[in-house]
């Protein structure tokens, strides 16, 4: 059995979100029976370390998963599935993505969707938008605000190759 990256990204980053996920609440809860201690009834602004890990690791999946989170607001596990959903297809999505490259997949398809490309460059530039003004307002801890630029950047780079790319192609066509 050979070992690609497509097999291998999903599959680290299932365990590592799993782990990040189950030391997160319990971080939480220790944090909130310390609050309780002290008198405390309620705290809105605490993220468990563990948390702001795995939303630097993973803020792509965090991101997408943001509007199912808001729709499923009664049910967290439901919202964690759904999150454990998006990292496993979007570490996949990237391990395809280097697996292309090194020649580990057989070759594209001969239908492109290049208006697809154009949709994942727009998302990219406006992902970049909005992780800009956050970092700018500070609302999350520095480190999260900075992940959320660097992917933004990583994304929006992709997609402008891809579509550089796909235009290349259709020009010599």
């Amino acid at each position: 059995m050979k070992l690609t990256w497509r097999k291998v990204l999903p599959v680290l980053n299932l365990i590592v979100a799993i782990g990040l996920l189950t030391t997160g609440h319990f971080q939480s809860e220790r944090h909130r029976a310390a609050m309780r201690q002290n008198g405390v009834v309620a705290e809105y602004d605490y993220i468990a370390p563990t948390q702001v890990c795995l939303t630097v690791i993973d803020a792509p999946a965090f991101v997408l998963s943001l509007p199912f989170d808001l729709l499923l607001k009664k049910s967290r596990f439901a919202s964690q599935a759904v999150f454990i959903v998006v990292v496993a297809a979007f570490w996949y999505w990237i391990g395809s993505r280097l697996d292309k490259r090194r020649g580990n997949l057989a070759p594209p398809l001969k239908s492109r969707i290049p208006w697809l490309e154009g949709i994942g460059m727009v998302i990219g530039i406006v992902l970049l938008v909005m992780a800009a003004d956050g970092f700018r307002r500070g609302a999350w801890p520095r480190i999260i605000d900075l992940s959320f630029v660097l992917w933004a950047l990583v994304l929006a780079t992709l997609f402008i190759t891809q579509v550089r790319i796909s235009n290349r192609r259709i020009a010599h066509l």
